[in-house]
């Protein structure tokens, strides 16, 4: 006689094994594989679902290096300032690189400084623009240890006369300070060591 049905009283706990014959009819037992980057949660149960979560902090620098997340598996506008290898800057800069990976914030000059009104002594940097409103003497000191290209400019606004002091440059070839009478202004420009700041 066939046997045209099987009911569960008449079989065992456990007869069955799923083998080759079932290929593509079940889901083996999922895993964490042991970096706690993916949770599973219920895998082994018959009639539970499986569940995966990724753990915070999961996707780190060797996950992306490794292509692990693409551009199409990130947001738009979803990586921080707490996810660049770098610390935040201040209001006003802007993030740069060295080119060789390294990335900082720093503040972006443009041409030259601000004007600043002096009317005591001052020692410039490169790219000052100075108005002096003095009506005593004032000197006003070049950048000490200048590079090629280092310019200050310098207007005589005041009565008094201002000294440019060449701090150890030549000015227009000459190893003597320089002066601005009255309403006179200079551009200086460094050259090199023979010519130094050259008055443009």
């Amino acid at each position: 006689m066939a046997l045209t049905k099987v009911s569960t009283n008449m079989l065992d706990a456990d007869a069955i094994a799923l083998g080759t014959q079932t290929t593509g009819h079940y889901v083996a037992t999922l895993a964490d594989a042991g970096s706690s980057r993916i949770t599973v949660a219920n895998s082994g149960s018959e009639t539970a679902a499986v569940t995966l979560d990724i753990a915070n902090d999961a996707i780190g620098a060797d996950q992306i290096a490794n292509d692990a997340i693409g551009a199409d598996q990130l947001a738009d506008n979803v990586v921080d300032i707490a996810r660049l290898n770098v610390t935040d800057g201040t209001a006003g800069q802007s993030l740069t690189t060295d080119g060789s990976g390294a990335l900082a914030f720093l503040t972006i000059g443009g041409a030259f400084n601000d004007f600043a009104i002096k009317t005591a002594g001052y020692t410039a940097v490169s790219k000052d623009q100075l108005i002096v409103t003095s009506a005593s003497p004032v000197t006003i000191t070049l950048p000490a240890s200048p590079s090629a290209g280092n310019v200050v400019f310098i207007k005589n606004a005041g009565a008094g006369v201002v000294t440019v002091g060449r701090n150890g440059s030549n000015i227009n070839s000459q190893a003597q300070d320089g002066t601005l009478a009255a309403d006179a202004a200079a551009t200086l420009v460094f050259v090199n060591a023979a010519i130094g700041f050259k008055e443009l």
